[in-house]
């Protein structure tokens, strides 16, 4: 994840450290002692150094060491050790967070987007498409039929198809109440016809001149 500052061999040995071989030469030449900080101080011989960071002539430095076998003997003979600079290190958890903000702004500009489509197409729209449709069947002055009803292209399973069905359910009734409703009155406009017709008849029947005998006196 980050260059190397530097990858050497070393051999320890009563506390004090020998660099074997050191491939760049920047900092130590082969052969050379180096005076053990603080920071290694309890450590054994050639013993496993876990990530450390300190700072020493070198620099601001984080310095692992892993143990070296002889595979003729198995025995511990040196370290195989790797600096690294943390300012490095610190730069890149910089660019590393930029990168993870700008990362999750886009994520989240992404997830909005998709979101209001997503409400537009699926909640918006069809609530529109419910609400002007009810107002059109609100606005009908004469009397409602079958082909007053709603017919919308909703088929969602979700709350909004269920709105739209309890609409279609509610304008079917009222269709049909009016239905019945102007079949009664017809059929009332009907028998009252029927009713002044025989009245008219009735009152034909009956003699209009009074009195209806004149000449007799009895």
């Amino acid at each position: 994840l980050f260059d190397e500052t530097d990858i050497y061999i070393q051999h320890m040995e009563n506390g004090v450290t020998y660099t074997v071989v050191d491939p760049k030469g920047t900092l130590l030449s082969i052969g050379s002692m180096e005076e053990t900080l603080p920071e290694f101080a309890g450590y054994g011989d050639n013993e496993r150094i876990p990530p450390t960071v300190y700072h020493s002539e070198q620099g601001w430095l984080c310095t692992a060491c892993e143990p070296l076998k002889n595979p003729m003997t198995d025995k511990v003979v040196g370290m195989a050790c790797v600096d690294l600079d943390m300012n490095d290190v610190v730069q890149e958890r910089h660019w590393f967070l930029m990168n993870s903000a700008a990362f999750v702004l886009i994520e989240t500009a992404a997830a909005i987007t998709v979101s209001m489509y997503l409400m537009g197409r699926f909640v918006t729209r069809p609530m529109k498409l419910l609400a002007a449709a009810a107002r059109r069947f609100g606005s009908i002055r004469d009397a409602y039929t079958k082909d007053d009803v709603m017919q919308l292209p909703i088929r969602s399973n979700d709350e909004i198809g269920d709105l739209y069905h309890e609409f279609q359910s509610m304008q079917n009734h009222i269709v049909e109440h009016t239905e019945k409703l102007t079949a009664i009155t017809a059929q009332k406009e009907r028998t009252d016809t029927e009713l002044r017709m025989a009245a008219g008849i009735q009152r034909a029947i009956l003699p209009s001149d009074f009195p209806a005998f004149p000449d007799r006196k009895d």
